[in-house]
């Protein structure tokens, strides 16, 4: 750059004071705003996500999410608001802060546009009488809109389904007890060092979300013949790391969240519709058919873990082996129970990904009509 000094010298003469700062970013956040105005006017509609969580200093915080589609079909996301709620979060309080949001900006005449809404599953969001959504149907500057409760929730709590928290709960004692202390961590990294392992160290895991946890109890697996060494030499009372049935549970485990966690990766990101995501859900439902089938047959092809114990472990596959389907039976009808509402706009969401597939044109004018205003957006 031939103007490098010049730059550089424009850059230390900024000024940085904190009121420099305060005005520079309430500018920053006004054009934001501005912006967003101007796509919601030209949009031709547009959908919300609601997610409330807490912040470092405990205070929950709103954060909506917008879809906006215009005419030429251009798909735009983009934040819509962080809304603090600093009273209790019922649906009426995230209502109002939401609907005071809306006036404060002039944006409440632009929720005509609005043709669907996405929250989490909580009481307050979902409530048939007092939940955020209820209110919001009630309101009549909210048009007529669908609701969703979001898919990659609903694919959690399913993951919830598992019951296996004795081995998690063992696992993460483990590892925090070698993590957590500096020296523990010193020795097991020296440890590794000299039998030349693979990996350097285990992951630290104090409290995380369940679909994460497919990663940590892998690495565990992997790293489970050092950490039983480690253990004696250290006279670890970790008796449990020779039990043929925590072990065995232990691989079963590390195989299915690791199938969790791969669906739920797979339904992140940007740029994923409805239509995808029910893709992928259908997908992992035949899938848990077929490994149930597989699994009453001794055939363990999709559960690499659990074939590799078998082999090490001489016990009677039997009884795990109806044990283990037994537990995909649940995660598979959670998922059938948790996904019904989706159901509903399957076949149309077959439509417009094939519209020249054989079907009954009046069968699907009719789901349209029931699940859409049509006569509203016909005027």
């Amino acid at each position: 750059m031939k103007n490098k000094q010049e730059i550089s010298n424009c850059i230390k003469e900024l000024q940085l004071s904190k009121q420099s700062i305060v005005r520079r970013a309430e500018s920053i956040s006004e054009n934001l705003l501005s912006q967003l105005k101007k796509d919601l006017y030209a949009c031709s509609c547009f959908s919300l996500q609601f997610d409330e969580s807490n912040d470092a200093i405990d205070i929950a915080q709103l954060c909506v999410f917008s879809r906006l589609i215009f005419h030429d079909l251009i798909v735009k996301e983009e934040l819509f608001a962080i809304i603090p709620m600093k009273e209790r979060t019922t649906g009426e309080n995230i209502y109002n802060s939401f609907k005071t949001f809306l006036l404060s900006f002039e944006l409440l005449p632009l929720m005509k546009k609005l043709v669907s809404i996405t929250t989490d599953g909580a009481p307050a969001m979902i409530g048939n009488q007092n939940g955020f959504i209820a209110f919001c149907r009630k309101d009549e500057h909210f048009p007529k809109f669908l609701s969703y409760h979001c898919i990659i929730h609903q694919h959690a709590l399913c993951g919830k389904m598992l019951n296996f928290n004795y081995v998690m709960e063992t696992t993460v004692k483990i590892i925090n007890s070698i993590r957590a202390k500096p020296l523990q961590r010193r020795l097991f990294r020296l440890f590794l060092e000299q039998v030349d392992a693979i990996y350097g160290d285990l992951p630290l895991h104090c409290d995380i979300r369940w679909l994460s946890k497919g990663l940590i109890l892998s690495r565990f697996r992997e790293l489970l013949s050092y950490i039983k060494e480690f253990s004696k030499e250290n006279n670890k009372n970790w008796h449990f790391l020779e039990n043929p049935v925590w072990l065995i549970n232990l691989a079963f485990l590390t195989d299915i969240t690791s199938k969790l966690n791969e669906l739920n990766l797979e339904l992140q990101g940007k740029n994923r519709y409805i239509i995808d995501m029910i893709s992928s859900i259908n997908a992992f439902i035949m899938k848990l058919e077929l490994w149930i089938s597989q699994i009453r047959k001794e055939n363990f092809t999709h559960f690499p873990n659990i074939e590799d114990e078998f082999t090490k472990q001489l016990v009677n596959k039997n009884h795990y082996v109806n044990e283990f389907a037994m537990v995909l039976e649940k995660i598979m009808n959670e998922f059938n129970n948790r996904f019904s509402d989706f159901k509903k706009i399957t076949i149309l969401c077959s439509f417009f990904v094939s519209p020249f597939m054989d079907v009954d044109i009046e069968n699907i004018s009719e789901e349209f009509s029931k699940i859409f205003d049509v006569d509203r957006r016909l005027k």
